[in-house]
């Protein structure tokens, strides 16, 4: 900022002293009680005027930015609102210039009726226009206090745009305006002495037109430049939303007209994303991320639930009965989150949907967005059956944890089934659940209760076992047809790998 600000002084300092012969000259032009005192009473002046109004700048701004905050009116506070005080510093300086140029007239017998008072009015639009644009660009920085839930309207916003962008073109033109019209009426009146000739008039007309080119120019570069700013603050912004930092927040009052808006759009869309992230993260602890995904795009719609074919897993921990009398109920705690934790790891790497926790038994089911495509059921219970195997092997690594912590180790059993049932939102409006349900839970749940019957980690229905590889088939042995409690027909089953 301080680089800034030097370069805005530098610049502005240099556009006053050029201002000073040109003021004279204006006033020369248009005014034909200025033209008794000369272009010598024109430059001294513009000179106390120019000197007048910086000091008094100097003052609003050091006290507008440095003073006792606590001790300044909310509204010198914000930022916004600086160019507001930056033109009463103005209007402050053109009313004292305007008393000193009374003074000055009636000290030289002179009539008081001079078009001066329109000259530094214009005179103060071009200087202030200039210090305005240039201080927001110098000072870039938000204030600390700043009304962040203040809400603008869109359109307020769009007209202050474009009154800001449009402003410059539209002093230059008034500037020009006034300038001919009031030289064309005076030459008209006969107020005014031919004191040049043709040429010298043209050229000082140049002049003129020149200067308020130059600086229709200077002040659109720190109009843009302050543009490029805006700029730089919307892409800082999608590039923390680019790295999932949605805890980022753009500050409006930074900005100004549209960009003010667009910052106020990005941080609501930060604030939704994080929102829908925290929420998603939340609620898939408790389903599954993909039924988060569901409920987010208001997909679960359905509280009847909807009707799919679907390979199911009852996974459940052999004795656990035993192994929780010999524990308290910290280490059962303890030993159930360190289960858990492990068999959801093998889940989730298979993308396998966890229904719910039962006690220590785990129901999950198999769903791949290919769900009820041709091969879409073979696909599943190889997963289903792969993800068994790997939570199996899982366990072993995960008892060598459990000896460390002085706690029991752990064996499980597994039943996969593979038939229709309904899935989705079961209850009512009161209470809702997302679940399965069918009788193809429950033979899931009978084949992983014969796990300890045959003596076997996994059983699985004919069904599955026919869908798999020649290798995977391999591992498992045929166990014929198992009477289950509460199915009517034996069920062929395979079961393995051996204990």
């Amino acid at each position: 900022m301080t680089h800034r600000l030097v370069v805005f002084l530098v610049v502005f300092v240099a556009m006053s002293l050029a201002f000073v012969p040109l003021l004279s000259l204006y006033g020369l032009r248009v005014c034909p009680v200025l033209t008794i005192p000369g272009f010598g009473f024109g430059c001294y002046y513009t000179s106390a005027f120019i000197l007048l109004t910086n000091l008094t700048n100097v003052g609003v701004i050091l006290a507008a930015r440095h003073g006792e905050r606590r001790y300044l009116p909310r509204f010198f506070r914000r930022r916004r609102n600086r160019s507001w005080i930056y033109a009463g510093s103005y209007l402050l300086a053109t009313i004292v210039a305007l008393l000193l140029l009374q003074v000055l007239l009636r000290a030289n017998h002179l009539s008081t009726h001079s078009r001066g008072p329109e000259i530094l009015v214009l005179a103060s639009f071009l200087l202030g226009i200039t210090q305005v644009y240039g201080l927001n660009w110098a000072f870039e920085d938000a204030d600390d206090e700043q009304d962040a839930n203040e809400q603008v309207g869109f359109r307020k916003r769009w007209l202050s745009h474009v009154a800001r962008t449009m402003l410059p073109v539209a002093v230059v033109g008034t500037v020009l305006l006034h300038f001919l019209v009031r030289q064309a009426e005076s030459f008209n009146n006969g107020k005014i002495a031919p004191l040049v000739s043709h040429d010298t008039l043209i050229e000082q007309t140049s002049y003129l037109i020149s200067f308020l080119a130059a600086w229709l120019i200077l002040t659109f570069i720190f109009h843009f430049l302050s543009e490029r700013d805006h700029v730089g603050r919307i892409q800082d912004h999608l590039d923390h939303l680019r790295d999932m930092n949605f805890n980022f927040r753009s500050r409006p009052g930074e900005a100004w007209g549209l960009w003010a808006a667009i910052l106020d759009q990005l941080n609501a869309f930060s604030k939704a994303l994080g929102e829908r992230t925290r929420l998603l993260k939340n609620f898939s602890r408790f389903v599954t991320a993909r039924v988060a995904e569901r409920a987010l795009h208001q997909e679960l719609t359905e509280t009847t639930g909807i009707n799919r074919e679907l390979t199911v897993i009852m996974t459940d921990i052999r004795n656990f009965t035993g192994i929780s009398e010999s524990l308290s109920p910290n280490e059962v705690v303890t030993l159930l989150n360190q289960y858990f934790s492990a068999m959801l790891d093998v889940i989730t790497h298979f993308q396998i949907s966890v229904d719910k926790f039962i006690g220590d038994g785990m129901l999950a089911y198999v769903e791949c967005e290919t769900n009820g495509d041709e091969g879409s059921d073979i696909t599943e219970n190889r997963l289903g059956v792969d993800a068994a195997l790997a939570m199996i092997e899982r366990v072993e690594q995960l008892n060598g944890k459990l000896r460390g912590m002085n706690l029991p180790a752990v064996r499980i059993g597994v039943g996969i089934f593979r038939g229709p049932l309904v899935i989705g939102l079961i209850g009512s409006e009161a209470k809702l659940e997302h679940t399965i349900i069918g009788d193809t839970v429950n033979r899931a749940a009978r084949l992983e209760s014969l796990c300890k019957e045959l003596r076997v980690s996994i059983v699985i229905s004919d069904r599955v076992w026919r869908s798999l590889e020649d290798e995977v088939r391999g591992r498992f042995k045929s166990f014929g047809k198992q009477a289950m409690k509460g199915i009517a027909e034996p069920i062929e089953v395979f079961g393995g790998p051996s204990k």
